[in-house]
This record gives C-alpha cells, structure tokens and sequence, in this order.
C-alpha cells in the first residue's frame, strides 16, 4: 500500500512536509497529489513513487464528497486508509495536518509531525532530501538568489552586490537566480553589470540542476532556498520577519541569519561554510 498525500501549498511548504509524510508512511511510497510546479519536485523526491494533477484528477469532486472516476482510481491506488491532506485548515473528512504555525517556537515539520504523532522528537523527524544532476555551470560557484515570493522576506537588495563584492576578494565565483517575481520587480536591472552570470526565469527543474552544482547558496526565506538546502547544499537564509526557529530550511549544512548581518559576515559565513565541507 501507499501513503496518499495532497498538498498544494508552496514550494517550500511542500520541502518541510516531504519528511513528515516520509516519517508517517514508514516506508511505504508516497503518492502525492498536487499542482503546479509539484510534479518537478516529486521526481528528484525518492520516497515519492507517484505524481497526481489535482485539477486533473478532480480533487474538487472529492472535497464535495462525490469523488470523480479517476480521483477513485487515485484513491484506490493509495490504499484504504484516507489519504493526508496537508493545508491551513481542515476540508471535509480527509485525514489534515495543518501546515501553519501553532506554538511559535517548534519548527513547523516537527509540529506538523506532531499532530500526527504526539510523542516524536526531532531524531524521529528525516532531513528532506532531493536528488538532482549537477550543472556545470555552476560547479564550485556561489549561487545567489535574491528574491522571495514576499516581498517583505527579502533582504534589501543592495546587500547583495556588496556581497559578491566580498565573495569574489575572497576568491569564489558568483552566479545569480533571478525568477519571474524578482525580474517583475527588476532587480534584473538593479544588477546589470554585476559580478557573475545571470540566469533568468528557468524551469525548476533547471533551477534545482544549478543548486545542486554549486559551492555554496545564499537566499532569503523562500521555497528555492529550502530546495538547496534539501539538495545538501551549504545554504545561508537569510530571515527578516518570519521565525527562523520555525521556518528555517533543514539539511546538512544550514546557516540562518537576521536581516541585520552584514554583506562581510554573510561573506564569512559562507567562507566557514567552504571551509567545514
């Protein structure tokens, strides 16, 4: 049998609940249904044995209570148990783990673990893990995302010139991941004439490609951060509003630090990072 999962938040909410549900399962295969850019992240997910389209398969049929003929076969193909919804709030009668923060100070993977499983610690808690094929574009470089689906969890953009200023004194190449959201508000031309390559509005499937060959990232609080940290990558996150203590990226080689750090100590802890591994 197999642990059927829905979930259709972000990218890096999907990230913090892959090792919940691995956790859960107990080594069953994962079938997960999701949307969007999911099904990018569900091949390099080893646990994950299936992909499902939400839209596609009808999971609005099912919330009615009147599930579609291929949501039954989905249904049918996860096993008898009701599979795991993963959202803010609970819809109908599925199985629910809430994805949001209840206590402020537990990270949210444990606490989502928890509601499942009251008396799990962290040893219990997998790291998430990715698999992707390195780029060479990116081998031995330092990979810089300055971007975030809110604009509010981004560090001011000036910080990052100053920081590859700094990485490459220090003798580190500099590449730069600029999304639809980040060339929306142009940053693309805020960096124009910048230390490194750009590279622009890539399928994530690229994307994961130049996480996994690079040396070391630097990003704020976002999914294409957690995915670098889940490539086990040494990954800097830099936080402003959110909780790190709740929110941070997990994997082997995780720095958080606070809006306040400046562009040399960013570049330090990178320097450490290089040093360590």
């Amino acid at each position: 049998m197999a642990l059927g999962m829905i979930h259709l938040g972000a990218i890096g909410d999907l990230i913090l609940a892959m090792p919940v549900a691995e956790a859960i399962a107990d080594g069953e295969p994962i079938h997960l249904m999701g949307r969007g850019p999911h099904k990018e992240l569900a091949i390099p997910w080893r646990a994950c044995q299936h992909y499902a389209d939400s839209e596609t398969c009808g999971l609005h049929t099912l919330l009615a209570g009147e599930p579609s003929e291929r949501m039954r076969r989905w249904l049918d193909q996860c096993g008898p148990k009701p599979p795991l919804l993963f959202a803010a709030s609970q819809i109908a009668k599925l199985r629910w783990i809430n994805t949001r923060d209840g206590d402020g100070r537990t990270h949210i993977s444990l606490q989502m673990l928890r509601r499942q499983c009251p008396r799990v610690c962290d040893e219990d808690l997998p790291l998430p893990k990715l698999v992707a094929e390195p780029a060479r574009e990116t081998g031995g470089a330092v990979l810089l995302h300055p971007g975030s689906g809110g604009l509010a969890k981004c560090w001011p953009l000036h910080h990052f010139p100053r920081l590859a200023w700094h990485l490459r004194k220090a003798g580190f190449s500099i590449h730069w991941l600029l999304g639809p959201a980040e060339v929306d508000r142009y940053v693309d031309e805020q960096l124009h004439g910048e230390i490194g390559h750009i590279h622009r509005n890539l399928p994530l499937t690229d994307v994961l490609a130049l996480l996994a060959g690079c040396s070391a990232y630097v990003g704020n609080d976002s999914g294409i951060t957690h995915a670098a940290a889940a490539l086990g990558r040494p990954t800097i996150a830099l936080f402003g509003p959110t909780n790190p203590a709740v929110w941070a990226p997990r994997g082997k080689s995780v720095t958080a630090l606070p809006f306040t750090t400046s562009a040399a100590d960013v570049a330090a802890a990178v320097f450490r990072m290089s040093v360590e591994t």
